[in-house]
């Protein structure tokens, strides 16, 4: 089975907040369990920037439905491509990105591995946020 990795940016239309974002988070790490898609979620006030990966059918079904999502507009993909192995565990991790600054942080290193370790620590469980709305 090949696998790739996706990344693309968006301006969410939805509100921030738990109250929001638990559902969706939800939907996501169910949809994704189902389909073997791991990936995290960044969000700075309405920027989204989503690193996802599984396999090749599975990203395109995904690309897809995000691509009709009216939860968000502007979706740009930043890069797709084949992966050797999985980078992330969870089937969709959260950042509160709220006081962060993405574009510095990948200024000084703008490989994958460095947006993933930004993401990776700030990585809040969505489960969490899923169990406390």
């Amino acid at each position: 089975m090949a696998l790739e990795y996706l990344i693309y940016h968006s301006h969410a239309l939805f509100p921030a907040g738990e109250a929001a974002l638990a559902p969706i988070l939800s939907c996501c790490m169910r949809n994704n369990a189902r389909d073997g898609i791991t990936g995290l979620l960044f969000r700075d006030g309405s920027v989204l920037v989503q690193y996802l990966e599984g396999p090749t059918d599975a990203l395109d079904a995904l690309q897809d439905r995000l691509a009709r999502d009216k939860r968000h507009r502007d979706m740009a993909i930043l890069v797709r491509a084949s992966l050797a192995a999985r980078r992330v565990d969870v089937p969709m991790g959260y950042v509160d990105g709220a006081g962060t600054d993405l574009a510095q942080t990948l200024g000084a290193a703008p490989e994958i591995d460095a947006l993933i370790g930004f993401m990776v620590a700030g990585l809040g469980p969505a489960a969490a946020l899923e169990q406390r709305a």
